[in-house]
């Protein structure tokens, strides 16, 4: 009699000390910086620049760990009629045309425009998969154009 009550306080102390191990470990577990680079979710839905479906060879608008939806910028941007220039000395993007011109510099979130205005965005510029991506607001903020997720889920930028 004696031993089995001392087996069930054993038993239960353990029980108890092991849910107490369980739930410090997920307390104390902290994502890596790389966590978008390997465990956001793509998009699954369509992709829309001015109504037209766009190549996505050249990178997938994706979620990251922020909930914030990231474009790839160079097949929005030359879809406007942009020219791109990657500098990979100073890993910066410069997007121009005739009338504006935009610098963004990879992992710096300050992003400029034409006569030196600029703006903070809810996140830098990142590289993955070998291409720039851009959170969805750099379209709306910077550009001052309509970007957005419509009622089905497709990403669309209208300019």
């Amino acid at each position: 009699m004696k031993k089995t009550s001392i087996l069930t306080v054993l038993t239960i102390v353990l029980v108890f000390s092991s849910i107490g191990a369980a739930y410090a470990q997920q307390e104390e577990m902290v994502l890596p910086d790389y966590w978008d680079e390997f465990f956001s979710e793509p998009i699954m839905y369509n992709f829309f620049i001015n109504n037209e479906q766009t190549d996505y060879t050249m990178g997938r608008p994706y979620i990251n760990k922020d909930m914030i939806v990231m474009v790839p910028l160079r097949v929005s941007v030359e879809k406007m009629g942009y020219k791109v220039v990657w500098n990979n000395n100073i890993r910066t993007v410069i997007i121009y045309n005739d009338q504006s011109m935009y610098i963004l510099k990879i992992n710096r979130n300050r992003y400029y425009s034409r006569y030196n205005s600029s703006a903070v965005l809810s996140k830098e510029p990142v590289i993955r998969e070998s291409r720039t991506y851009v959170p969805l607001e750099f379209f709306t903020t910077l550009m001052k154009i309509d970007a957005k997720i419509d009622s089905d889920g497709n990403l669309l930028i209208q300019y």
